[in-house]
């Protein structure tokens, strides 16, 4: 039987990200899930080259919760709690719908709760195995420090779900709201779009945005229907930028557009007017080799609210 031991990473196929879950999983489980994925993929590199593969090697092992807590770095824990997590887990499965078929995979086969050693040992399901081991489709790696970078379930699914798309030539990636809260299984959470920002994009976006083990930061437009947000569409951008440092925008405005707006605004208004002065003020600032972004954004807003016009993007 095999001890948890970990690499550092694990390979996750790009399917995975979108596959229908039995349920959501708590951030402990989604950790948990990670480390037994991990686990598992490295018994499999160590006896794939062998004649003959023992599967049952490569599904067997044992969780030490001292090492588990250590290695995902989610401090003290009660033991109860983790128990609790991979019993909850052992009844967890994947459906995977294929032509016309769907199949269902558990990720438990077997498990004993060894109470003096505080341990458990466990087989995985032989058909995750398979799924996880037999990656001859599409997949993305994902580090151990990566899974510990990230403290919310959210952010973890949202950052896998980019990750599946950091290789492509596009930057950018629309999903409508309901998509996205089918991705993360809180297809009944948050009715109140402001409760959806606050509590699933931003608070992901903050963690991955922070996290030094990221591979990307990632920004987000807010697309609307008439009055109403329907889709956010996420960037993909380098560590350290936001999305508009990256292309070159002021609160959303094209810096030639900015400039080609003023220059009219300047000419269809006389020199001591308001719109005039502001105009002249913005191109002044747009020459700063740092111009203030919040700066240009409000001058902007006061024209648009004298001229009454549109605001041009």
């Amino acid at each position: 039987m095999a001890k948890l031991k970990v690499q550092s990473f694990a390979r996750i196929p790009n399917e995975y990200v979108s596959v229908e879950r039995s349920r959501g999983l708590s951030l402990l489980e989604e950790k948990l899930v990670y480390m037994l994925i991990n686990a598992m993929q490295k018994r499999w590199e160590s006896t794939k080259k062998l004649e003959q593969i023992d599967y049952d090697f490569i599904a067997s092992g044992v969780i030490s919760f001292d090492e588990f807590s250590t290695t995902m770095q989610i401090g003290a824990k009660d033991d109860k709690i983790i128990y609790q997590s991979l019993k909850d887990l052992f009844d967890y499965s994947l459906a995977v719908h294929q032509n016309n078929d769907t199949r269902f995979i558990h990720l438990f086969g077997d498990m004993i709760i060894k109470h003096e050693t505080k341990q458990i040992k466990y087989k995985l399901g032989e058909v995750f195995v398979e799924y996880f081991t037999g990656i001859c489709r599409d997949y993305f790696k994902l580090s151990v420090e990566e899974v510990i970078g990230l403290n919310s379930t959210h952010a973890i699914r949202i950052y896998q779900l980019l990750k599946t798309k950091q290789n492509m030539d596009k930057r950018e990636f629309e999903y409508s709201i309901a998509e996205i809260k089918q991705q993360l299984n809180i297809e009944k959470k948050y009715s109140l779009y402001a409760n959806f920002k606050n509590k699933v994009l931003e608070l992901s976006k903050q963690q991955i945005n922070s996290s030094d083990a990221s591979q990307f930061n990632i920004d987000y437009e807010e697309i609307k229907t008439g009055k109403a947000v329907t889709s956010i569409k996420f960037h993909i951008l380098p560590k350290g930028k936001s999305y508009y440092q990256e292309n070159n925008l002021i609160a959303g405005y094209k810096l030639d557009q900015i400039n080609k707006n003023c220059n009219k605004w300047k000419k269809e208004h006389d020199e001591n007017d308001v719109v005039y002065i502001l105009s002249d003020k913005i191109l002044s600032e747009l020459k700063q080799k740092n111009p203030s972004r919040v700066v240009v954004a409000n001058w902007l807003d006061t024209i648009h609210t004298m001229t009454k016009q549109q605001k041009l993007i």
